[in-house]
């Protein structure tokens, strides 16, 4: 994999100043609480857990005058994400100041206090108290719900705030490679390069053809040793029996040749032109490097989808490595289920998505396949006008008719609100597809990345 996934995340459990609620209580809550926050950490995994015992005494933030050392502290160890656990009422000015200097994803939990009438904690009573500090210091913060510490929600809600955090370190590290131009036809994957920098900091580099020429070149001269291990590891893990020797060998160069472009320029994603350019240039099409790249972790969008890029990017850290990406065309509605819809492309699917779980790879160096079945989330980033939505919903795959190249049948409550959506934009005829449901964690990433406002079918 390309892409790393591991999050630091700063834990910060704060309690009240003062002696009420009791604070033996609040040490007793927070060693629980501990425990418990790195069981579920080390069952979703790469997560470095980064404390404050170091800073504060017992590990807790109490006092106001503390939120500094604890800013710089967590700063310096680069947390992408932050949890705020009351282990009692909390101290919401200490927390905020906090919560706003770091910039991060913010989560707000406390224990559901056991003993009633008893105010062992007062945990819940702080939490409205600290939300209300954060929002008057316009810090977006995820709110898990005030629960017992073997709840279910604990543990969903923890992770679901870990992809999200995720999906917002992919957003402020975003950079596209961007090969060549834009087919000339297609006037639908237009974009505004300035504005998504100038408003989100993603940037795109510019690759162009002669660049791309040289370095397949002096990859096909001087890295025999690594493109035959290539060859072996795809072998392994589709079928190429149908592709030509020589065909086989040119296209692995070009996916070694990418991987290296990409790696050049700290590049988290591709978005290529493709028929057009590596035809005439290679007489082959690049799909297959394209789908092994992305099942590696880079994302490779072809007719130069840079939106399409961005899209992929962002479901593949909500996925944090569950399912691989894909990019595909909305073609053809089912001819016999009015909520169906054909989700297909020429090729470019990763093979580990096939139905048998190894892809055929054939001809030109396109796959030939149907996917797997299950639960798919749909994504599409898109602009107009300066507005910027990320679309995200989901779809369960079904039966239909079979077709060439690489495809699946998808079905949804009410197909013509979906058409409706893609028809009125912002987005066009691409949506980027992982297997799950991530959907719910996508929007609430929407906190965290400025300006880009979360859509649906039901928006």
């Amino acid at each position: 994999m390309y892409t790393d996934f591991k999050l630091n995340i700063g834990y910060v459990p704060t309690r009240r100043i003062g002696n009420f609620p009791d604070p033996a209580y609040a040490i007793a809550a927070e060693k629980q609480v501990r425990k418990r926050f790195l069981e579920i950490f080390e069952k979703i995994g790469n997560i470095e857990f980064v404390d404050v015992n170091e800073v504060v005494e017992d590990g807790i933030l109490v006092e106001p005058m503390d939120s500094e050392k604890v800013a710089d502290y967590l700063m310096n160890r680069k947390v992408d994400a932050l949890l705020l656990p009351h282990v009692n009422f909390g101290s919401e000015e200490a927390a905020a100041l906090v919560a706003r200097t770091l910039k991060v994803p913010v989560l707000l939990w406390g224990p559901r206090d056991m003993t009633f009438p008893e105010r062992m904690t007062d945990s819940q009573c702080g939490m409205f108290a600290t939300s209300m500090a954060l929002s008057r210091c316009h810090v977006p913060f995820t709110y898990l719900e005030n629960c017992a510490l073997d709840s279910r929600a604990l543990d969903k809600g923890l992770d679901r705030f870990v992809r999200a955090a995720s999906v917002a370190k992919a957003y402020r590290n975003m950079r596209i490679g961007q090969i060549s131009v834009r087919p000339k036809n297609f006037l639908s994957v237009r974009y505004n390069e300035n504005e998504i920098f100038e408003k989100f900091g993603m940037e795109v580099v510019a690759i162009d053809t002669v660049e791309l020429q040289q370095t397949y070149d002096t990859c096909m001269k001087e890295f025999g040793h690594e493109i035959d291990a290539r060859i072996k590891e795809n072998q392994a893990a589709a079928d190429y029996s149908q592709m030509d020797p020589d065909r086989l060998r040119r296209i692995t160069a070009v996916e070694l040749t990418l991987e290296h472009i990409a790696r050049t320029y700290g590049c988290t994603a591709l978005a290529s032109q493709c028929f057009e350019l590596f035809e005439p240039m290679m007489d082959l099409w690049p799909c297959q490097a394209f789908g092994n790249l992305t099942q590696r972790g880079l994302p490779c969008a072809c007719e130069t989808d840079v939106m399409g890029a961005i899209s992929s990017s962002l479901l593949q850290a909500a996925a944090r490595g569950d399912s691989p990406t894909f990019i595909t065309d909305l073609t053809v509605r089912h001819p016999e289920d009015d909520n169906a819809e054909l989700l297909w492309h020429c090729g470019v699917f990763p093979s580990s998505l096939a139905k048998d779980g190894r892809g055929n790879m054939r001809g030109m160096c396109i796959g030939e396949y149907e996917l797997k079945p299950g639960k798919l989330t749909a994504v599409r980033f898109g602009g107009l006008d300066g507005e910027y939505r990320l679309f995200a919903d989901e779809m369960d795959t079904t039966e239909g008719p079979g077709t060439d190249s690489t495809y699946v049948w998808a079905k949804v409550a009410n197909w013509p609100k979906w058409e409706e959506k893609f028809i009125y934009g912002p987005y066009i005829h691409h949506i980027s597809c992982a297997y799950g449901s991530y959907s719910d964690v996508l929007h609430e990433a929407c906190k965290y990345m400025n300006g880009i406002k979360p859509d649906s079918i039901e928006a």
